[in-house]
């Protein structure tokens, strides 16, 4: 599964989704301040800008599935939100990971879309909405952990923030790589989500009854992060 977007350099906007899985990179509700000192950095691998005589990998956007689960078959189900803003891409580097270690983004959850539209708007109202801050979510890049195929990635949501560890690899393309990040968020440990999800819970009773009659929505949800990066080498 591969998203491909094209970003100015204030926000990102759909061309196409082929398929694939899973985010809720959308559970965050308080908007970074000004002031903040952020702790950004790339560890075990190439630091800073390329040196003369290799390639420069420029980031150029960043996008975000999730899947959730219910019933205790642990059923699944998939979602995307249709626009991630760029608060700050404008990073390059000596590698594909190493140019978003600046990443800054920012997620109007009412894009949300999972095909149904009233499920759509159920999350929106009896989970997001319910939190403090739910109508975005907002994340940012802590650190790149080369060495290890990690990334920290920086959540907010619910008035809460937790650093996240996702694994990440890269897919060469030509000119375009691609670097996905997949990790998992825990809306009750992390964020403190639990009158969201037992709204949700509620309002999804019937459709998340499995066979043996007990409903349940998970708490655990799959977060896939995906970013091009343009590389330009010298002739």
């Amino acid at each position: 599964m591969v998203w491909q977007w094209v970003a100015g350099r204030d926000r990102v906007s759909l061309l196409g989704v082929c398929s694939g899985l899973v985010l809720m990179l959308g559970l965050v509700g308080c908007k970074p301040s000004g002031g903040e000192e952020r702790t950004s950095a790339v560890e075990g691998g190439g630091k800073g800008q390329a040196v003369h005589g290799q390639c420069q990998w420029v980031a150029r956007s960043v996008a975000v599935q999730w899947t959730a689960f219910k019933t205790t078959e642990k059923i699944p189900v998939h979602g995307r939100f249709r626009e991630v803003e760029a608060l700050d891409l404008d990073s390059s580097g000596s590698s594909a990971v190493a140019a978003f270690r600046r990443a800054r983004v920012a997620i109007p959850v009412r894009s949300l879309f999972t095909g149904d539209t009233m499920r759509d708007r159920t999350i929106l109202e009896d989970f997001f909405l319910v939190m403090k801050g739910g109508d975005t979510i907002y994340a940012e890049m802590v650190r790149i952990l080369e060495a290890k195929d990690t990334m920290l990635i920086r959540i907010r949501m619910n008035g809460m923030e937790s650093i996240v560890p996702f694994r990440y690899w890269v897919r060469s393309g030509g000119e375009l790589d691609t670097v996905v990040a997949e990790g998992e968020i825990d809306v009750l440990s992390m964020f403190g989500a639990e009158e969201a999800l037992r709204r949700l819970n509620v309002a999804c009773r019937d459709k998340h009854t499995g066979k043996d009659g007990e409903s349940k929505t998970w708490e655990v949800v799959e977060v896939r992060v995906v970013g091009l990066v343009r590389r330009s080498c010298p002739s």
